[in-house]
């Protein structure tokens, strides 16, 4: 999972430590992976040591990789990825030029797919809703409470530019969110 840290990372760790899959992240900072690994991560990188490709390497490779930079990313996931493996792509932090290696893609039988729902029609996304409820919900209220809400920061409608600089500053770990209280 790259980006751990953000929003939808940390949904992503809690899901896959709840299902039972171990989860390998990368961030912005040391801080950030302490974070990751307390929500559940396994283990983690942080991209300002440089790049990811060993360290994913030594913990053993992974079958699926949650993507939203992209750019230059993708060619370093596909090092990584496991035969018959999976890159999901959801956004592109990065760019969206970015190079491949067509022979890994071949030899290795890996999957590269685009996702999003931004694009799709009312009915997916209702589909999607009601397995967030059939699957997802659930956990926030299990005698366990194996998922958690991680808000980071709220900011009221007037700080909105700030609550982008803290975005853009890269400072977040989970959700930020704009109180947008009726007047």
């Amino acid at each position: 999972m790259h980006a751990g840290a953000s929003g939808v990372g940390s949904a992503a760790i809690q899901l896959c430590r709840r299902q039972g899959n171990p989860c390998f992240v990368t961030v912005g900072s040391d801080e950030k992976l302490d974070y990751c690994l307390a929500l559940g991560a396994e283990a983690g990188w942080n991209r300002r040591q440089g790049e990811f490709v060993e360290a994913v390497k030594q913990w053993g490779g992974v079958d699926v990789i949650l993507d939203p930079v992209a750019g230059a990313y993708l060619y370093q996931d596909q090092q990584v990825l496991n035969q018959d493996g999976r890159i999901v792509v959801i956004g592109l932090m990065a760019g969206r030029d970015s190079q491949l290696d067509a022979g890994r893609l071949l030899m290795k039988r890996q999957h590269l797919l685009g996702s999003t729902l931004r694009s799709q029609p009312s009915q997916r996304k209702g589909a999607v809703i009601q397995q967030l409820i059939n699957e997802v919900w659930p956990g926030f209220s299990d005698s366990q409470q194996s998922l958690s809400a991680q808000v980071d920061q709220v900011f009221e409608r007037d700080q909105v530019r700030d609550a982008h600089a803290y975005l853009a500053a890269n400072r977040n770990h989970g959700k930020v969110l704009l109180a947008v209280n009726p007047d």
